[in-house]
């Protein structure tokens, strides 16, 4: 009989998601740049109607089959539970999208500090998810289908994956918007600083959340 997960990897991976939705949202107000995963998404909301959340639920189930596809015959049923997680995270996304929609920083430095304090957040949120030890997002799942197909390093894979989601970005945003949106400088802060930072972030919760898991054990 398996051993059901731990409450302290669960509350981490929850407060992850919830972390992380907010950051994502909140860098949307500072209009300086998105992470890749979350560009694609926003451009298509801004161009369809749609809401964030609902777009960012349609993007996930997409790469879900992606990776249903890439494992082929390897892959494991667990790997479907990946969908009530994305309908969660769609939703907590709407939720923050609704609470910053009058969030208007005015002015780069407070453009900037708002900025700051999503990435702080993503970067809790990726702690979280991790410390959580769970099941990944689909975002990030098909990252490592990818690495187990090519039989290459998770990192160049990574590197690989958000490359083609800049450019799709790109390509989508003057398809239908005529103009580039979700792509600036920001974009490159995000991915030069979100690793350093939830590194930082996981030597501090991870042995937190490996005592708490024991202390349950040994009750």
């Amino acid at each position: 009989m398996k051993r059901p997960i731990p409450a302290a990897r669960l509350v981490s991976y929850g407060l992850g998601m919830v972390f992380y939705a907010s950051g994502a949202c909140l860098a949307t107000k500072a209009a300086l740049g998105l992470t890749p995963v979350t560009s694609v998404s926003y451009v298509l909301s801004l161009s369809s109607g749609l809401s964030l959340g609902t777009v960012m639920l349609l993007y996930n189930v997409f790469m879900l089959l992606v990776e249903r596809a890439v494992y082929g015959k390897d892959f494991q049923r667990r790997v479907y539970l990946q969908l009530p997680l994305i309908i969660v995270f769609s939703g907590i996304v709407d939720i923050f999208v609704y609470r910053f929609r009058e969030l208007t920083p005015v002015g780069l430095p407070a453009r900037c500090a708002v900025f700051a304090i999503a990435l702080i957040l993503m970067a809790l949120g990726i702690t979280g998810t991790i410390c959580g030890n769970f099941i990944p997002l689909p975002a990030e799942g098909v990252v490592q289908a990818f690495v187990f197909w090519l039989k290459t390093d998770f990192s160049p894979t990574k590197l690989a994956h958000d490359c083609t989601l800049v450019a799709a970005t790109l390509v989508l945003s003057l398809l239908f918007l005529g103009y580039v949106e979700g792509i600036q400088i920001g974009t490159l802060v995000a991915a030069l600083s979100l690793g350093p930072l939830s590194r930082m972030c996981i030597g501090i919760v991870q042995p937190v959340v490996h005592r708490l898991d024991c202390r349950a054990e040994s009750v």
